[in-house]
């Protein structure tokens, strides 16, 4: 039903720009940025100019193995956007195992389309699901910036994956989306967004000893209401709906649905610095009784800031916890917090700060939650109008709640995982993206059979209109 709404999405944008192709205009987008290859000021802070690296996904903050927003950026502002992205990566361990490691030449090839009504040149926010996130979404997620009266926006594309030697575990991922959002007369506006999925967790993820692909489909859709009631307050009230549903019956443990209700109030203290709270309850009610459902319940303080042309960013704090139907188990509660901060030195010079501290849903029998710590640093840089680099350092831990067993071993499970990617982007044309990159992680468990270390050399040719 989710997947048919978004095809009518699409087909009404579609039918709505006739025969206008990226009609040529003035910068005619959303945001603040400009146009490529130009001194900017700080842009929003949903809005990243990235060449894969800096998201807020479970593990490496990498993008070796898909392309993200900041590289399907149009070169016109336009209705309609096609873009093709063709690359692939070496790794030295696909399968992500301890030992008997097996090495891989994959190809990527990434089709894709995108679509915008009134015309943009930029497509909206990356929106990072994250199947083990309650809600499903990594972290909290903020209106889209913007004074237009409406705006709509669709995408799909299909990741299409080629290997050299362990053609078995070829496949085909899919992901559409679309969003809409409209601001009212008297200071009230309406976000809707809908996220479908077809994906497959990664390799070493999940209770499967033998380093299986598991395959899922997933759905994200969220609403968000916004009343501007004085100059300096505003009320936001939010719905969230997410099912998760795996291919394979050795999975079906894991297939859940969410409903998430939060409140926010807002008071800007300054033109550029607002302070907040909120109220988050989230349902997760499993299809299966292996797993207890439960009631989430976070309460939290925040601040959202653009101080100066220099610093942006978002922070909050807050406690919560999981109580589950389950009366035999014990409710676990925690300190909460989310971090992202953007630093610019520069106009073409910045340092990120991504963190976060919550629990998650867990992965594997035995355990209904897992407390999950996430950080990453990272540094962008823009040589030339043409040329730009990045690197990040990420750390995760993940502290397991309950003795699971995972192969031979039995224990209360925790694993840290430690990352380091740096990739360089260069601009052909306008039109015409190109980026190379080195990843590596590892991840320690005290759980021997979890232990791994991979290496990965990525290279990518994007276009984009």
């Amino acid at each position: 039903m989710r997947l048919s709404t978004l095809c009518i999405l699409i087909m009404v944008l579609v039918l709505s720009t006739g025969n206008a192709w990226c009609q040529e205009t003035e910068t005619v987008v959303l945001t603040d940025t400009t146009a490529e290859g130009t001194d900017v000021a700080v842009p929003p802070i949903d809005v990243v100019d990235t060449i894969g690296i800096g998201t807020e996904g479970y593990g490496s903050p990498v993008r070796s193995d898909r392309i993200v927003s900041g590289e399907v950026l149009g070169a016109r502002t336009g209705y309609v956007h096609p873009f093709l992205s063709v690359g692939g990566f070496y790794t030295d361990n696909l399968f992500e195992t301890d030992g008997n490691k097996k090495s891989d030449n994959v190809a990527i090839i990434t089709p894709g389309i995108w679509f915008a009504l009134p015309e943009m040149r930029q497509k909206l926010i990356e929106v990072d699901t994250m199947n083990t996130a309650p809600g499903g979404l990594a972290l909290s997620r903020f209106r889209t910036e913007g004074s237009r009266r409406f705006q709509g926006y669709a995408l799909y594309r299909a990741d299409i994956r080629k290997h050299d030697k362990y053609s078995d575990d070829d496949r085909t991922d899919h992901r559409a989306e679309g969003s809409f959002k409209v601001n009212l007369r008297g200071g009230l506006s309406l976000e809707m967004l809908d996220v479908y999925e077809i994906n497959r967790d990664p390799y070493g993820t999940g209770g499967t000893p033998d380093r299986r692909l598991d395959k899922f489909d997933a759905n994200l859709y969220q609403s968000i209401l916004i009343y501007q009631f004085t100059p300096k307050t505003s009320l936001r009230l939010d719905y969230g709906n997410y099912y998760l549903d795996y291919d394979k019956d050795r999975n079906q443990y894991r297939n859940r649905t969410d409903n998430t209700v939060s409140a926010y109030l807002f008071y800007d203290l300054t033109p550029k610095t607002s302070v907040y709270i909120q109220t988050e309850y989230i349902s997760i009610d499993y299809d299966e009784d292996i797993n207890s459902d439960s009631d989430v319940m976070n309460y939290f303080i925040g601040a959202q800031m653009r101080t100066s042309k220099k610093l942006r960013g978002r922070v909050k704090l807050g406690y919560g916890g999981m109580d589950y139907d389950d009366n035999n188990l014990d409710d676990r509660n925690e300190l909460l917090a989310e971090a992202r901060l953007d630093y610019f030195f520069t106009p073409k010079t910045s340092i990120y700060l991504r963190g976060s501290r919550g629990l998650i849903v867990s992965d594997s029998i035995g355990t209904n939650s897992i407390l999950t710590y996430r950080t990453q640093l990272g540094y962008r840089q823009r040589f030339t109008p043409k040329l730009r680099g990045e690197m990040a350092f990420n750390y995760v831990n993940n502290d397991y709640k309950d003795n699971i067993v995972v192969g031979i071993d039995a224990d209360n499970r925790e694993d840290d995982i430690y990352g380091f990617v740096a990739a360089v982007g260069y601009t052909v044309t306008r039109w015409l993206n190109a980026s190379v990159g080195y990843e590596y992680e590892d991840r320690d468990s005290n759980l021997d059979n979890n232990d791994y270390t991979s290496n990965r050399v990525f290279l990518r040719l994007t276009a984009a209109l």
